[in-house]
């Protein structure tokens, strides 16, 4: 089924997951993670880490590609950490590294080996 309940959605791994709104306010920071996956073969793959990302409190928005074989992943630092969303992607059975995270204060860079 594509909805799970009122407030949260599964939708086409190709596109964002909304979150409940209660889940976050605006006065809470907001940030950005983006992760490398290895493994991904199918569009059954990319459901099985979105489905396992709408199960993580804390995950405002999740965009999964198979084509780029990366997510993009909106969290509530205070909820969440990317090391946390890393491991839920992992459970799933795929590599995943952290290449990116970015919030209004901070932001961190990680080294993709193999890259000149």
């Amino acid at each position: 089924p594509l909805f799970r309940s009122r407030h949260r959605t599964r939708v086409s791994p190709h596109f964002a997951i909304p979150m409940a709104e209660s889940e976050s306010t605006a006065n809470e920071p907001k940030s950005t993670a983006q992760f490398l996956i290895e493994g991904m073969t199918c569009s059954s793959c990319t459901k099985s880490i979105v489905s396992a990302l709408n199960d993580v409190n804390g995950i405002e928005k999740a965009f999964v590609s198979l084509e780029s074989a990366s997510a993009s992943i909106d969290y509530d630092p205070t909820i969440v950490e990317p090391e946390k969303i890393r491991q839920t992607i992992e459970e799933c059975g795929f590599d995943a590294r952290i290449v990116v995270e970015t919030n209004s204060s901070r932001e961190a860079k990680y080294d993709i080996d193999g890259m000149v």
